[in-house]
């Protein structure tokens, strides 16, 4: 992004989308940062020691830190490092952080496997999604990743319906279960319910995200959503 430039804020009732000027000094390294996409790749080259070469701008023992998940206090293994989601998806490893900000949108992913570097920058916060762009690179250059196997929960489905709440990003977050067809869908606040595809035990997933249900007894209570750069703990509202 050309820290000189503007990017839009396509809005209704703002014309022609433009965004006013903002000061770039109060959200510093989320937001501040104006550089390009090839400059992008030269900092992922140089933080992951792409390319063959193993040198870093980190040492080795610096660098296994940072791209190490944490883990909460009741040993829960994340997949969120520091600032980095950590993921493996069809059993392609990926490294990856985005952002957005005023009418700027980012997607900046590492492959360790392939030592490949996908930069996706936008200058617009309209409908345009970085991430789905690097997914269609992702797949020219790399192919599609393993299909999942279809599986089936084999319970009843409807012990699981019901809203979970808990503290969000700033906000309260309320998660909404339903059951579409022979699997579970979850409807963030008001939004749509997107179907998820079942994993095993009590997991269901959405993507890269998720969904484990935690029963006591013979009762849901409480809904686990690791969504890589966030992990929330929702507890069962009553019916």
């Amino acid at each position: 992004m050309d820290p000189h430039g503007s990017g839009a804020d396509p809005q209704p009732g703002t014309p022609g989308g433009a965004v006013a000027p903002h000061p770039r000094s109060w959200p510093y390294a989320a937001g501040s940062i104006g550089s390009t996409a090839g400059d992008l790749v030269i900092w992922n080259r140089a933080l992951h020691g792409a390319r063959g070469t193993g040198d870093s701008v980190l040492s080795a023992a610096a660098y296994r830190e940072y791209v190490t998940p944490g883990t909460l206090n009741d040993g829960t293994r994340l997949r969120y490092a520091h600032g980095l989601s950590i993921t493996d998806t069809g059993g392609r490893r990926r490294i990856a952080h985005g952002g957005g900000i005023y009418g700027y949108l980012s997607e900046s992913r590492y492959y360790p496997d392939a030592d490949l570097i996908i930069v996706v920058l936008i200058n617009t916060a309209g409908p345009a999604n970085p991430s789905a762009i690097a997914d269609a690179i992702e797949e020219i250059v790399l192919g599609k990743t393993a299909s999942h196997p279809e599986r089936r929960f084999a319970g009843d489905l409807n012990r699981f319906v019901g809203t979970y709440e808990g503290p969000g990003r700033g906000q309260r977050f309320t998660l909404t279960v339903s059951v579409d067809s022979a699997t579970l869908a979850f409807a963030v606040g008001n939004g749509r319910p997107r179907r998820a595809r079942y994993v095993d035990g009590l997991t269901f997933a959405q993507g890269d995200a998720l969904f484990t249900f935690v029963q006591r007894g013979d009762e849901i209570v409480e809904l686990r959503a690791d969504q890589v750069g966030g992990y929330l703990r929702l507890t069962r509202m009553a019916r």
